[in-house]
């Protein structure tokens, strides 16, 4: 157990990366929780996790302790290289979890100078000066603990919130899958009943158009027809003079059956005088 104390990089021995993620991952749970708290006024269990842990906290401290530790006595440069180092880890942990489940854990979107919802300019301000607090004032408190606690007894306390934590992402990431599914299965459901009615809603309103278009042609038809066949009485079709005829014997038995109509009025007003 040996290589767990021994510095892998700079004086960062796998012992202490293990209890440096940890102890950030819950202390950013905790800062999610107040925030939202603050916003909301009412408890929200922030996270992708449902333990009190935020790894994207612990990774992300993690990375910055590490790669800034040749100019962790230049603040600008603590403040300018981790703003960049974790909007980066920001982006591609919101496009994963995105591209896993199809849905976005959090959303930028609203905010101005924001990439795909999933970073943005003003909490990439926020981290910068965030993780300079945490050179500056909050590791040195973290590490002093950790440093002091007796390797025999903080291997077993690491090792049992390792392993609580695992746990909560093995559980955590197959309800979150299972969520996703859900999800899924509500969307097809909707889909399939929405299209059902579209079908019918525009099945009948073809329907009824075709009726009015039908109505509306034999109405044009007819009546140009009729226009046509006084204008022109000797019209004739060469593709089909049977067509001009019918249509001409039409229009002179309608007529004849209105002067008899006609007649017959006459008719009985003259003899009931």
């Amino acid at each position: 157990m040996s290589f767990l104390y021994k510095d892998i990089i700079y004086d960062f021995s796998l012992y202490n990366l293990i209890w440096y993620f940890l102890v950030y991952s819950f202390l950013g749970w905790c800062m999610e929780v107040c925030y939202a708290a603050f916003k909301t006024k009412r408890f929200i269990n922030r996270g992708f996790l449902n333990g009190t842990y935020c790894p994207l906290y612990g990774a992300g401290a993690c990375v910055v302790l590490v790669l800034l530790n040749p100019v962790q006595n230049h603040p600008f440069l603590i403040f300018l290289l981790s703003s960049l180092i974790t909007t980066t880890i920001e982006f591609l942990t919101g496009l994963i979890l995105e591209l896993l489940y199809h849905k976005k854990w959090w959303d930028y979107s609203e905010r101005k100078f924001n990439i795909k919802g999933y970073v943005c300019l003003e909490f990439s301000v926020i981290w910068g000066v965030c993780c300079l607090l945490v050179y500056d004032i909050l590791h040195p408190v973290v590490r002093w603990p950790i440093n002091h606690i007796p390797h025999s007894v903080g291997i077993w306390i690491a090792a049992i919130w390792l392993l609580d934590f695992v746990i909560d992402v093995i559980v955590s990431t197959i309800q979150a899958t299972r969520f996703a599914k859900y999800v899924t299965r509500i969307k097809e459901n909707q889909k399939r009943g929405s299209d059902a009615i579209g079908e019918k809603l525009a099945g009948a309103t073809i329907k009824i158009m075709d009726s009015a278009t039908e109505v509306y042609e034999k109405y044009e038809i007819k009546r140009s027809s009729k226009r046509l066949l006084k204008a022109f009485p000797t019209m004739m079709d060469n593709r089909d003079k049977s067509i001009i005829a019918i249509l001409r014997e039409k229009a002179l038995i309608k007529k004849q059956k209105k002067a008899i109509k006609e007649f017959k009025e006459y008719k009985n007003n003259k003899g009931a005088n």
